[in-house]
Formats: structure tokens, sequence, C-alpha cells
């Protein structure tokens, strides 16, 4: 049996170089047979990438969550302010109103004040009138 290959790749359980056209049955069978070298998964840098980028995953979630959160605390914080400045307006809209209101009854009750007082002054101007005695005394006179 002429061999192509040499001792050291018989070793290693290489298959015989392609000059050899011919396989025998049992050459055949063993080299179906044998139990080759898986290749290790540790060895490989698309492994360690891999891992790497799992155990990246965990704390990537945490930074888009906490972003997130910071975003929409900005604006619920924005929100609240604006609305917290509507009812300050609001209020004070409200407290506008209700003064203008008791200003606009002072004023009322002034000018009424200040007719009463002019009218007071007129009939004290005129003198004390005389007095006929009241309505009782005049009906029901009593002699």
């Amino acid at each position: 049996m002429c061999s192509a290959e040499g001792p050291s790749d018989r070793s290693r359980g290489r298959v015989r170089n392609t000059a050899q056209e011919e396989y025998t049955f049992l050459e055949s069978a063993r080299v179906l047979m044998q139990e080759r070298e898986a290749p290790s998964l540790v060895d490989r840098w698309d492994w360690h990438a891999w891992q790497l980028f799992v155990a990246c995953l965990p704390p990537l979630a945490v930074l888009v969550l906490a972003a997130y959160a910071r975003k929409d605390m900005r604006e619920r914080e924005l929100l609240l302010q604006s609305e917290r400045e509507r009812v300050w307006k609001a209020e004070d809209n409200a407290e506008a109103q209700r003064a203008s209101k008791a200003a606009a009854s002072q004023n009322q009750v002034l000018a009424r004040l200040e007719a009463l007082e002019a009218a007071l002054a007129a009939v004290m101007a005129q003198g004390a009138p005389q007095s006929r005695g009241t309505l009782w005394s005049k009906h029901f006179a009593v002699a």
C-alpha cells in the first residue's frame, strides 16, 4: 500500500492526500468513523466577543431605562410646573376680580353715603321742622 501522507499526518487522523483516487472500504470506514477533535470554543475570538456582548446586556438595559426615566421625569416636571403656573395665574385673576368687585361695591356705598350726607346737610340747613304730633295723638286725642 503506497501512502502519500507522512507518519505525522496519520497520527493526527488527517485524510490522505488527494493524489490517491480510490479508498478501500476499510479506509473509507475508518475515515468516517474516526473521532475528530472538536474545535475548542474558548480558543475562538468570536466566543469571547459573544460572551462580552451578553455580559454587557444587563448594564446596557439599566442605562437605557435610566435615560428614558430621566427624560420622562424632565417632561413631567415641566408639565407640573406649567400646571402650577396656570393655577397661580387663575388664583391671581380670581383675587383681582374679587378685589375689583369689592372696590366697586365700596365705591357704590361711598356714593350712597355721600348722597345721604348731602341730604342730611340740606335738611339741617332748613332747620328742624315743627312737631305736629304723632299719628296716634292725632287720631286718638286724649283730652
